[in-house]
């Protein structure tokens, strides 16, 4: 059946973590070089091209989730999920695409997507289930104001490709 060669009906991966540079005081790194991601909305699969410069958080850790030990680490499991994240989040869902048009990723979409990242990583699930709890809960107050950091990334060119043998 045709119906079970499609992808999903949403769903991140990436081939490699991204590089990244020491950036400002405040913990944000910058994209040492460019960094693309599988993005899959509606059934359909989206290259998305982050150019060098992005200026990146990562997993933002509120202080309680960090001690007295740590309930969601800042490491490789959770690096370039967090990365995904914060391109979606400065952009606030609306990626344009090469060819015209725009993904529109609503904010459950893309903390749908941060946990569908930490999972794939091998994230404890129970580690998942709080880091993902916190984030639909409390996501809405990053969602909403627009940060120097995503006010710069806005500038940037970041877009989206239509993988091959889809029609947008």
């Amino acid at each position: 059946m045709l119906y079970f060669r499609k992808p999903y009906g949403l769903n991140l991966s990436w081939s490699e973590e991204p590089r990244t540079k020491r950036g400002r005081k405040d913990g944000i790194l910058i994209l040492a070089e460019e960094w693309r991601f599988i993005l899959t909305k509606d059934f359909l699969q989206y290259e998305v091209i982050v150019p060098e410069g992005t200026e990146l958080d990562g997993p933002s850790i509120p202080w309680f989730a960090r001690w007295p030990f740590v309930v969601v680490p800042r490491n490789d499991q959770t690096e370039a999920p967090g990365d995904a994240h914060d391109v979606l989040y400065a952009l606030r869902g609306r990626v344009p695409v090469m060819n015209g048009g725009m993904i529109a990723v609503s904010r459950y979409e893309a903390d749908s997507l941060f946990l569908i990242g930490i999972l794939k990583m091998g994230l404890p699930r129970w580690r998942c289930l709080i880091a993902s709890s916190a984030l639909w809960a409390f996501g809405w107050m990053a969602w909403r104001r627009t940060s120097a950091t995503d006010a710069a990334n806005r500038r940037l060119p970041i877009m989206a490709i239509t993988l091959e043998g889809q029609s947008a």
